[in-house]
């Protein structure tokens, strides 16, 4: 038997990102804390504001970013507006040290 799909919610948020910041190896506490910083835990964050189309997501990735890490981490076929796949980019980019692309990051740990 196949485990349940995973539902993601603002009320699943917080043990799916510790899920992946295990999977990571990386601080679950600033890897969550960071997210509810930049999107609320929200999956259809949207900030139009930002250039080169807006930063989308749980974790607000520009378009480039994403295309390009999203492709160093191994995903196929990502989609920013996946929250797996939004969440598991970020788990890789904060594995490979690369936490400062978050301004919530810079912030929570300043």
């Amino acid at each position: 038997m196949s485990a349940p799909p995973v539902v993601y919610s603002t009320s699943t948020a917080p043990a799916i990102i510790e899920a992946y910041a295990a999977r990571y190896a990386i601080d679950a506490e600033i890897f969550l804390a960071v997210a509810k910083c930049e999107s609320g835990l929200r999956e259809s964050a949207w900030n139009k504001q930002d250039p080169r189309g807006g930063s989308k997501g749980v974790f607000q990735f520009q378009p480039h970013t994403f295309a390009t890490y999203s492709k160093l981490a191994g995903i196929e076929e990502a989609d920013v507006w996946n929250p797996l796949h939004n969440i598991e980019v970020a788990a890789f980019m904060f594995a490979e040290g690369l936490e400062e692309h978050w301004t919530c990051w810079r912030k929570l740990t300043s």
